[in-house]
């Protein structure tokens, strides 16, 4: 596989994106809002030590009537004053990952609709058919549906821990 397409490093550089449609920034400013002004139903289970954490297991209901779950991992010892979410790749997630160098925060690290222990109809959990669900209907592909996750997982880390606002940071693991 040549992720450059045969090009070398001057070509890829020279090529320049299309311009965006002209109702790009409309239609993800109508998307977040509408995701903002949902109220997620979140569900957490009692936390089980591991690692220096405490783990407990988290569900909450998305847009479209997606059940997100995931993990919440908050430290053992010490007080909660960050907070992050860590999303995956299409290879979704089998479980939080305990090696990230920080003490003081919340990890939730939600698995997108469709994907690992979100797994849901009508969402394949096979990521080259994922990712083209509905990819004709932009209300509706699926991809806009995983960053209302997102943000959604933002509001329920702030339903848990109403300090951390202001300091809640975002990692695209994949």
């Amino acid at each position: 596989f040549d992720p450059g397409y045969g090009m070398d490093l001057a070509a890829l550089l020279a090529v320049t994106p299309p311009d965006p449609p002209s109702d790009f920034v409309a239609f993800w400013e109508a998307r977040y809002n509408h995701a903002r002004s949902f109220t997620p139903c979140v569900e957490i289970s009692q936390g089980r030590p591991a690692h220096g954490f405490e783990v407990a297991d988290v569900t909450y209901e998305s847009t479209n009537n997606a059940k997100i779950s995931g993990w919440l991992l908050t430290p053992e010892q010490g007080e909660v004053k960050r907070g992050f979410i860590v999303t995956h790749g299409y290879g979704g997630r089998g479980g939080p990952d305990f090696d990230l160098p920080v003490t003081d925060a919340a990890l939730f690290f939600p698995c997108f609709r469709g994907l690992a222990c979100s797994a849901q109809a009508p969402y394949s959990s096979d990521p080259a058919h994922h990712v083209l669900h509905n990819i004709d209907k932009p209300d509706e592909y699926i991809l806009g549906g995983c960053v209302d996750d997102i943000w959604l997982a933002v509001s329920v880390l702030l339903s848990l821990f109403p300090a951390v606002r202001g300091h809640i940071g975002y990692c695209g693991i994949s």
